[in-house]
C-alpha cells in the first residue's frame, strides 16, 4: 500500500522536490521488502510454496517442525518418539529446512522484539516493557501453551532421575 502511494506522488511530483526524492526511497525499501518477504521460502508465502512444490514435499514446514523437534526429543530428551519412515531424502529436506526456518524466524522476531522495544520504551517510558510483554505473550500463547505441555511431559517422564533418590543424587 505504502509502495502504491509513494509510487504515486513519485510520479507526480517534479524531481526537484524533496517529496520526491522521498517517495522514491520509499518505494524501493517497500517494493525490496516485499519482494524479499514473497520469494524467501523460509516464511509461508509465494516462495515457501514454490520450494514445496519444486521439493514435491506437501506440509513442508510442518513436518520439518515435527521431524526436528522428534529428533530433539529422541536424541537430547531420550523420550519415546513415534518416527514415520522416511526416505533419506526427506530426512535430509526436513533437517535442512527444518533448522533453517527455526534460525530464520527466530532472528526476525528478536529483531522485531528488540525494535517494538525500543519503540514501546521511546513511547511510554519503563510502562512500555511490561505493555511489550504482555502482548508478547498474548500473541505466542500458544507457543508458549505447547512448551508448558512439553515441560510437564517432560517432568513427568524424567522425574524418577530428577526427584529424591533418583540418579541425579
Amino acid at each position: 500500500m505504502m509502495c502504491c502511494v509513494a509510487t504515486v506522488v513519485w510520479l507526480a511530483t517534479p524531481a526537484e522536490w524533496w517529496a520526491h526524492s522521498i517517495a522514491l526511497a520509499i518505494v524501493f525499501i517497500t517494493g525490496w521488502m516485499a519482494v524479499w518477504f514473497n520469494v524467501n521460502p523460509l516464511i509461508k508465502l509465494d516462495g515457501y510454496y514454490v520450494l514445496m512444490d519444486v521439493l514435491d514435499v506437501p506440509d513442508l514446514r510442518e513436518q520439518s517442525f515435527a521431524y526436528v523437534g522428534n529428533l530433539l526429543k529422541k536424541r537430547v530428551f531420550h523420550l519415546e518418539v513415534v518416527e514415520k519412515p522416511l526416505s533419506r531424502r526427506r530426512r535430509r529436506i526436513f533437517l535442512t529446512y527444518g533448522l533453517l526456518a527455526i534460525a530464520y524466524t527466530t532472528v526476525f522476531l528478536t529483531v522485531l522484539f528488540l525494535f517494538l522495544r525500543d519503540r514501546f520504551l521511546d513511547w511510554m517510558g519503563p510502562v512500555g516493557v511490561p505493555v511489550l510483554l504482555a502482548l508478547t505473550v498474548y500473541f505466542l500463547r500458544r507457543k508458549i501453551a505447547a512448551a508448558a505441555h512439553f515441560a510437564k511431559h517432560l517432568w513427568l517422564d524424567k522425574r524418577d532421575l530428577l526427584g529424591p533418590g533418583g540418579a541425579g543424587s
